[in-house]
């Protein structure tokens, strides 16, 4: 089970839009910087220890161009693999987007995400959006439009395939969290889609995360969303090495439980515990939010912690891993259904 080969920098919390669904709370007043020097000893640690591929987010990314180019550059030097997400807010004409994509390539980006929905909208227009897709095409470079399934997206989905045509590409996810400030967005149920949430591992979900105050999470959605001293924050990188947290994370039999049975099987295994306090499961948008609430929150903190100290949790795990490594993937299902 290869958890954790992938990193996640959260270089500052600055944007220049202020979208009611941000799980990170960016907005232009917010002046968290990682700062270059700091980054670039991340990158250095990360490449040591079996880190494949680094992700730029924030906060926006492009508003400290520069930095980011330098950034891509060296991870692409140590053999690792880039990506960077932006909203596209620079992307006011073809030409001007051509020349910056073309720099940027030059560092040795190959492949970018771009933000955009209903909440996007409200601050850069889509025509940006469609400059810098068309910007894509003409730089050979490759993207994807990522989107949260809210409001009327796909009124946004039709027209951008009308502005940039058939090569146009999306990745389109749920609104993981249900916050009141989206309440106030429009109709609840246009805006906070529900998925039934199911019995399935986020392997994918776990990467090391880094934010601009050096505390180092477990992955891009509930670990951010949740407060200091979650079960889902790892360390902070101020107070201990970055390899050492990496090597914590991946010994973590929370986190390696989470990547095959999900939120959905901790709050089962709660129950068979007769953990009280326990939610109706109807009440969370997502797995993402479950997760939160039981991680995040005092009353199931010491039931989580006893949980993962019993030996029937580390013999479950333990052969569960086993299966994973053996690409039994159907024994693995049918064994915990």
């Amino acid at each position: 089970m290869d958890l954790f080969n992938r990193a996640c920098f959260l270089y500052s919390f600055r944007c220049n839009a202020v979208c009611a669904h941000c799980i990170t709370d960016s907005s232009p007043l917010r002046k968290e910087k990682m700062g270059l020097k700091k980054a670039q000893r991340y990158i250095k640690e990360l490449a040591v220890n079996n880190i494949k591929e680094i992700h730029f987010s924030g906060g926006e990314p492009f508003l400290f161009y520069k930095d980011i180019c330098s950034l891509i550059k060296l991870t692409v030097s140590l053999n690792l693999k880039a990506f960077v997400v932006t909203n596209a807010f620079w992307a006011d004409n073809l030409n001007g987007s051509i020349k910056i994509l073309k720099e940027i390539k030059r560092c040795g980006l190959k492949h970018f995400g771009i933000s955009t929905d209903v909440f996007h909208k409200k601050f850069i227009p889509l025509d940006r959006v469609i400059t810098l897709a068309k910007a894509s095409k003409e730089t050979g470079m490759t993207y994807s439009i990522q989107m949260v399934k809210a409001g009327q997206y796909m009124q946004i989905v039709n027209s951008l395939k009308k502005g940039i045509g058939p090569y146009a590409k999306f990745f389109i996810d749920l609104l993981f969290f249900k916050d009141k400030s989206l309440e106030k967005t429009g109709n609840k149920k246009e805006f906070l889609p529900r998925t039934k949430i199911k019995k399935f591992g986020c392997e994918r979900s776990f990467l090391i995360v880094i934010t601009p105050e050096d505390r180092v999470l477990s992955c891009c959605a509930g670990a951010i969303k949740s407060r200091r001293g979650s079960l889902l924050e790892i360390g902070s990188v101020g107070e201990t090495p970055l390899n050492l947290l990496i090597e914590k994370a991946r010994r973590n039999l929370l986190f390696k439980f989470l990547s095959i049975w999900g939120p959905y099987g901790l709050y089962e295994e709660l129950e068979m515990n007769k953990v009280a306090g326990l939610p109706e499961l109807h009440k969370f948008n997502s797995s993402c939010e479950l997760c939160v609430y039981l991680l995040g929150a005092d009353k199931f903190r010491g039931s989580v912690i006893k949980l993962f100290k019993t030996s029937y949790m580390k013999e479950k795990i333990a052969c569960s891993e086993y299966l994973y490594e053996k690409k039994r993937p159907t024994l693995l299902i049918k064994s915990v259904e």
